[in-house]
Order: C-alpha cells, then structure tokens, then sequence
C-alpha cells in the first residue's frame, strides 16, 4: 500500500476517466423522442475564473431541471484536461468557454459570460442552429425576457 502522496495520481485518473464517461455518454446514448443525438454543453472551467463563479452563482442552480439543460446538460471540465482535448476542436483560451457537443463534436461555443441573459440567448442561438430550439418548451426558472 502506497503513501497517501502516491493515490492522489490514482484519484486524479480516476475522476478524469468518470468525467470522459460523462461526456461520452451523453454524446452516445440513445435518446428515445430526440432527434438525433443527445447533445451536451461542456463548460471549461478554471479553479481562478471570478465569471466561471459567477455562472456557477447565477445559472448552474436551476440550469439542469430548465428546458435548456434537459436538451444540453452541463458537463465541466477543467481548462487543458485530457478530456477536454480529446475532444479535438480549437483549444478553450479563456475561462469560461461552453461547447455544444453532439457525438464528441462541437457544434458551437460561447466563450465568455457577462451574464444569465447573453448566456440565453447565445445558447438558444446555437440550438436554434442545430435545430433543438423547438425543444424549448418555456422560459428557464428565474430567467425573465427570453423570448422563445
């Protein structure tokens, strides 16, 4: 049995190869009543990032029972990690970044987050060009003004 040092590596590879399960199963399972696959919106994230904080503040809470996370559920991954490149696509530069992945490709990103509102509306824009954005059914909880 190793030092408590030496399991930190092991923990690490761990959680990275849950998090690449994630994102691939959710960009392979079936989806019974979709079209197509299922999508998923990944968000590069950094331990530094003040607007990765303040998504977290703003939007994650309710973004996974809104009509957008049932149509694109959030999966993080951490700026420069193994899964993030496996995905290929141009790198994220700046924290955060939200990529729209469908059977791990990306469809569109957003890069930045001034706030809940812009948020919206740029990924109602990128379903919109996908063609998901017949899926939204109503408005997220607590988000006023997005006309769809």
């Amino acid at each position: 049995m190793g030092t408590m040092g030496e399991m930190v590596p092991t923990w690490r590879m761990v959680l990275r190869a849950l998090a690449l399960i994630c994102v691939g199963l959710s960009a392979i399972a079936p989806a019974a009543g979709r079209t197509g696959s299922p999508l998923a919106l990944i968000m590069v994230d950094d331990p530094s990032c003040r607007y990765c904080r303040k998504f977290e503040a703003e939007v994650e809470p309710g973004y996974s029972t809104s009509p957008f996370g049932r149509i694109a559920p959030l999966v993080k991954l951490r700026r420069g990690s193994p899964e993030l490149k496996a995905l290929g696509g141009a790198p994220a530069n700046y924290t955060p970044t939200f990529i729209l992945v469908r059977d791990r490709r990306e469809l569109g990103r957003i890069t930045g987050y001034p706030g809940a509102g812009h948020f919206y509306e740029e990924l109602g824009s990128l379903l919109d060009a996908v063609g998901e954005s017949h899926r939204l059914s109503r408005e997220p909880a607590g988000h006023v003004g997005r006309g769809i």
